[in-house]
């Protein structure tokens, strides 16, 4: 009964080392859509829908999270639609995406800089793990994700 007991309790903690040890780095970059300067983004992900990203910009380093809905958001999508509607990157404000794509995770990440940047984005992700995004920065500079 005790050897019963242990191995009941030991579950949880198998469980949690083994998504503790899947937890990865990826990669991507992020364009200034105003000079065209590029920067890559460093993000953890674990397969839980949130991690962490870090990223050095223009001599200063940000850092945040992200979090990622499956099937949707509420109040997703204003950066995203003024990247990529139709009229382009140059048009003026967008309250929101219309397009609903099967298999599309959403998502959302804040960043801050040591030196006061702020950098909020919003994203899709596919099946298959990568996508695309748009950031406005808080001066209304704005950036298009890819990973």
């Amino acid at each position: 009964m005790n050897c019963r007991l242990t191995l009941q309790l030991s579950a949880p903690l198998v469980a949690s080392l083994l998504l503790y040890a899947c937890t990865r780095t990826s990669t991507g970059h992020v364009y200034n859509l105003t000079t065209g300067q590029m920067f890559t983004f460093a993000y953890t992900f674990n397969g839980r829908g949130r991690g962490t990203i870090t990223a050095a910009m223009t001599g200063e380093n940000l850092s945040g999270e992200y979090s990622v809905v499956q099937g949707g958001a509420v109040s997703w999508g204003n950066i995203y639609a003024s990247v990529y509607s139709p009229a382009g990157a140059t048009s003026g404000n967008a309250n929101s995406i219309g397009v609903t794509t099967a298999g599309v995770r959403r998502g959302a990440a804040i960043l801050t800089g040591d030196k006061g940047s702020v950098l909020d984005c919003e994203f899709v992700v596919g099946m298959n793990g990568h996508g695309t995004g748009a950031c406005r920065a808080k001066d209304d500079t704005k950036y298009r994700m890819m990973f």
